[in-house]
């Protein structure tokens, strides 16, 4: 019997259940398989919410709308679960609580947002949509800065799960993709 391997649309499959709100189920035992595949489609996933992103914030734009690029700093996060949000949200609080890695890990667990976190994400995603505003009236400029912007983020995971970067704990996310 030969063994089964991942194929490039299982990983694909894994990308846009990752990495979008988009309803695309991955069986349990195949998550294993196509983790390393779903991380070399993270850009290409990327790229596509960041068409989609510069659309918003283009068509927001073109209709006059003051918050185009917070709308569209707003779009990405839902449409991505607010993943990139909550990731930041949980590392401010972690490191701000100046304790040892184990009391880090244990604020970024509970949920709860602290001050660190909102000051990080009031920082970030402000910065974020006034920049996005800034390109607004240049669409083909806004168009590529939000696919280059997405594209290059994403991409970072394959560097972040390179082999020798250990994941921060076995239960989480990064431990199915480490190494």
């Amino acid at each position: 019997m030969r063994a089964h391997r991942p194929t490039q649309l299982g990983g694909l499959r894994l990308a846009l259940s990752w990495l979008t709100v988009l309803p695309v189920r991955v069986a349990g035992r195949d998550v294993d398989r196509a983790a390393a595949s779903a991380l070399r489609w993270a850009p290409v996933v990327g790229a596509l919410l960041g068409v989609a992103a510069g659309g918003v914030l283009t068509g927001c734009a073109a209709l006059g709308l003051p918050a185009a690029g917070l709308l569209a700093v707003g779009f990405l996060a839902l449409v991505t679960r607010g993943m990139h949000v909550d990731g930041l949200a949980d590392t401010a609080d972690g490191l701000g609580c100046y304790g040892p890695p184990a009391r880090a890990l244990a604020v970024m667990r509970e949920g709860g947002v602290g001050a660190f976190a909102v000051v990080a994400l009031l920082v970030a995603l402000g910065t974020q949509a006034a920049a996005l505003t800034a390109l607004s009236a240049r669409p083909a400029v806004a168009v590529a800065a939000t696919t280059l912007a997405a594209a290059t983020g994403r991409a970072g995971f394959a560097w972040c799960a390179r082999r020798g970067v250990p994941a921060a704990r076995p239960g989480g996310l990064g431990a199915t993709v480490a190494g």
